[in-house]
């Protein structure tokens, strides 16, 4: 943490006289700054980790699910582009709301790294909250499907039957948007198959970067089994899913 405290400090320094701490050239033409490798990417992660207060590992987790590390990757189905896979109005929405506070405007590139995980540390946070509000949020599946779906839609799925169908409560956006994920074989998918898709892609992802789900938001058991055999979701106060 010193050590990134220290490149932290020279970053900022650095930025003044146009340059992002690496020894690349920022791209004037898009006010993005280009950094060379994961390596970079994760060293940058751990600045931000010291900046925001969200912890390194977590970030590095989504940043791996989100993107694999690419600065400029976008979506073929939505808008979403950069490190954490930031949508348009979502995008929008956190410079409004958390630009200012790290001296960004809201003309700030998605392809930025350094504004896209400010803003994606930002977002973890937020939806961090949101879940821990219904006793949800302590695993790294919870938060993925936070981000994924945003925190209102993720209220909406964990509040829903496991058996439940996702079109009875994502929106058609999100629906047209990710057809290949909440349909199969031309059927809507179960809460349940989402939350193993989360599972599954969550596993498989930082497996192979390497990464290790962070221990603070990590649950051993994250679907226990109720007394009926099925994994619950989550369960209301009647004792219901």
């Amino acid at each position: 943490q010193k050590a990134a405290q220290q490149r932290l400090k020279n970053r900022e320094g650095a930025l003044i006289e146009g340059w992002n701490g690496y020894g690349d050239d920022v791209a004037s033409t898009s006010g993005t700054i280009e950094i060379k490798g994961q390596e970079d990417i994760l060293k940058m992660l751990d600045e931000v980790a010291v900046k925001t207060g969200v912890d390194g590992n977590l970030l590095k987790n989504f940043a791996a699910i989100e993107s694999g590390f690419k600065t400029k990757v976008k979506s073929n189905t939505s808008t979403a582009t950069g490190l954490f896979q930031f949508v348009t109005d979502t995008w929008n929405y956190m410079l409004k709301k958390y630009g200012a506070k790290y001296g960004l405007s809201m003309d700030a590139k998605r392809e930025d790294p350094w504004a896209n995980s400010l803003m994606g540390a930002e977002y973890v946070k937020e939806n961090k909250a949101a879940l821990s509000a219904i006793g949800r949020g302590n695993n790294i599946a919870d938060l993925y499907l936070a981000h994924f779906l945003g925190a209102g839609g993720a209220k909406n799925f964990f509040r829903s039957p496991v058996s439940g169908l996702v079109t009875a409560w994502a929106d058609a956006k999100s629906l047209a948007a990710n057809k290949t994920i909440f349909y199969k074989n031309g059927r809507p998918i179960t809460n349940a198959e989402l939350y193993k898709w989360a599972e599954s892609k969550v596993k498989n992802t930082l497996s192979g970067f390497g990464l290790k789900t962070n221990k603070s938001t990590n649950d051993s058991n994250p679907t226990a089994k109720d007394s009926t055999g099925s994994n619950p979701i989550v369960k209301d106060p009647t004792g219901s899913n």
